[in-house]
């Protein structure tokens, strides 16, 4: 049966109608229906306590499909891993390297027209839930995640269940993926298909997205639920009840991540020419050769080598790979000492291993530099020096002939100017 409650306005616009807390109270079928098939065992179906029958897969999924609830009791849920986000994020850590990020809100935080009007599990606004904080610096294809890690399932039927509100006209792509190595690329899941409401929508509500993790699970793996952006930067994507079905086996431990270490190749072709072994890229064929690839990773040496002609060159390799010659050094067999490699080092290099690089002494021409400095300024000072002594010495010698000659000109007599007439001369 279906109950509708109107309201109806009257004459007046002022006053107001509100309604409260409903409640129904044994009015489920009674007695229960004879059809129920948990009555014959069908594994598919879970009896309510009223005696009803639901699907099993809607157990526990922080839906009442039950009419008295008795399909979320804890006493019953107990088994399955779920996570409401009243209190924490559980076992679910969102992702921090991206522009967006899932932020945990209690409903009525939020402004009315950038919210659901209520979380899934309480069906409040005092509900806590997830949501993207969307605004117009976000850009485009923006992804932004959250995940959780499972282990091998020990039997088949792991399934995730979790509910969505999703609320844009241009609004982001509902990514689930996983991956099973850390940073590794998310490979795509399957779900359940979903409407997103219109911008301009009246009524959406909370959707259920199942996800099935059968085929995946034969190693640790990491369970990824995101969002990545759309063109819409004012759209609503919350995320609320994530819950697994008991098949699914926590994962507890430290997933593997790539390898990143520096690795070095050689390959290389080498002739048996008699007691000595040479290794170069490229050789004179004298005979039947031998093909040898040595693969460096850091200072270890790991050396394979096929050979059908002589037995001494492959006795060299394996005494080689045991027998590391750094700096570019060429392992040989001793000449002196059967059985005993050696290493033929690169210029600049000795040691037995070509270990020590060959200091050369530099010559110190700062001596010599300085010297040239204080030789140049001494020879500067006594140029100048040298200089200023003659030209002192040229003056005093123009001075004393220009004495000389004052002085033989008084002793001959007062010097007069010839053109002057000491005749009275007398203004007319």
């Amino acid at each position: 049966f279906n109950i509708l409650v109107e309201g109806i306005r009257g004459t007046s616009f002022t006053g107001d109608i509100a309604l409260d807390d409903f409640r129904f109270e044994q009015c489920y079928e009674n007695p229960p229906l004879p059809t129920c098939a948990q009555v014959i065992g069908d594994p598919n179906q879970f009896m309510c306590q009223s005696k009803h029958c639901i699907l099993q897969e809607n157990k526990c999924d922080y839906e009442l499909d039950c009419c008295d609830g008795s399909d979320e009791d804890n006493n019953i849920c107990y088994e399955y891993q779920r996570c409401d986000f009243e209190t924490d994020f559980c076992l679910w850590k969102p992702s921090t390297d991206s522009q967006l990020e899932w932020k945990r809100y209690r409903v009525n935080a939020i402004p009315y027209d950038r919210r659901p009007p209520y979380d899934h599990t309480t069906r409040s606004q005092l509900g806590y839930y997830l949501q993207l904080p969307l605004n117009s610096t976000i850009q485009r294809d923006t992804l932004a995640t959250i995940s959780s890690y499972l282990g091998v399932a020990a039997q088949q039927g792991c399934t995730m269940r979790f509910w969505i509100y999703f609320k844009s006209s241009n609004n982001g792509q509902l990514v689930v993926g996983y991956r099973h190595t850390i940073e590794d690329e998310i490979r795509p899941l399957p779900f359940s298909n979903y409407q997103s409401c219109q911008t301009n929508a009246i009524q959406c509500s909370w959707q259920r997205i199942d996800v099935s993790l059968n085929t995946i699970l034969t190693q640790s793996t990491e369970i990824i639920i995101g969002v990545r952006t759309g063109a819409d930067r004012d759209g609503i994507m919350a995320i609320d009840d994530i819950t697994y079905t008991p098949q699914c086996v926590q994962y507890n431990e430290t997933m593997s991540t790539p390898y990143t270490g520096l690795s070095k190749t050689t390959t290389a072709i080498t002739t048996y020419t008699g007691p000595s072994t040479t290794i170069s890229t490229t050789t004179p064929y004298t005979g039947p050769s031998t093909t040898t690839t040595r693969m460096t990773t850091i200072a270890s040496i790991e050396t394979s080598a096929t050979t059908g002609t002589a037995e001494i060159t492959a006795t060299t390799y394996a005494q080689c790979a045991q027998y590391a010659c750094y700096n570019d050094g060429i392992c040989k067999p001793s000449s002196t000492q059967i059985g005993e490699p050696m290493c033929e080092c690169k210029p600049g290099f000795n040691g037995p291993q070509c270990e020590n690089e060959e200091t050369s002494p530099k010559k110190n021409n700062l001596g010599a530099i300085l010297g040239g400095v204080f030789g140049g300024l001494a020879a500067i000072t006594f140029v100048v020096v040298g200089y200023i002594y003659v030209s002192s010495k040229k003056r005093a010698a123009r001075v004393a002939n220009a004495s000389t000659q004052l002085t033989d000109s008084l002793s001959n007599g007062s010097t007069k100017n010839p053109t002057y007439n000491e005749t009275l001369v007398t203004d007319t």
